[in-house]
């Protein structure tokens, strides 16, 4: 609901906020249809693949599979371990840390523009094998949303289909790492504004 009404940031997806809420709910509606019916489709082809054929005894038990998989997915919504700090400068520097140290360079490098190897050849890939790449923290369009508890969401539970790992097993005892990366992030996404000049980059367009 909030991506169709707020839209995302650095793409060509607009906001819709200005559409009466039961006709954004109905949109949200047929949208996650689609996505039950899509992770459906893929799995007959799947199977049909393997055995040359489609075995419709088995959608059934299919669709109960992908029911539950979403039924639990509500229930493992990402709440933070701890309360979220008022953010100061020692978070930002131990954000800073974190991330030079927990792996957050070798997609995103080390000021957070993704002017790494794998980002500027193309060599990430999503779940479906299209090229990817890891997002410019500093360009200030947080994709996933702009406020802390949306980047804390992103670092604890990754992103689904793209090479963003999640940190909840790596960082489960150290929930003050999680909010110090959010307080780095959120740093860094604003030099633009503050009128820090930052150098060119080069990211060749996907072949």
């Amino acid at each position: 609901m909030r991506t169709v009404q707020k839209g995302i940031p650095g793409t060509s997806m607009p906001a819709f906020n200005l559409l009466p809420e039961k006709e954004l709910q109905a949109a949200v509606d047929w949208v996650i249809a689609l996505t039950h019916r899509g992770e459906l489709e893929l799995l007959v082809v799947n199977a049909a693949e393997a055995d040359d054929e489609v075995d419709r005894a088995a959608v059934p038990e299919a669709v109960s599979d992908i029911l539950a998989a979403w039924e639990r997915a509500d229930e493992a919504s990402v709440v933070a371990a701890t309360p979220q700090p008022k953010f100061k400068a020692n978070h930002i520097i131990a954000g800073k840390q974190a991330f030079l140290t927990r792996g957050c360079v070798k997609c995103h490098g080390e000021d957070g523009r993704g002017q790494t190897p794998d980002n500027l050849r193309g060599d990430l890939k999503d779940s479906w094998g299209h090229p990817t790449r890891a997002a410019d923290l500093t360009s200030g369009m947080l994709r996933g949303g702009q406020e802390p508890m949306d980047i804390y969401r992103r670092i604890f539970a990754g992103i689904n289909g793209t090479p963003m790992p999640a940190f909840q097993q790596a960082l489960a005892t150290e929930p003050e790492t999680v909010w110090n990366l959010v307080a780095y992030v959120l740093h860094v996404s604003s030099d633009r504004r503050r009128g820090k000049i930052l150098e060119a980059g080069s990211i060749a367009p996907f072949k």
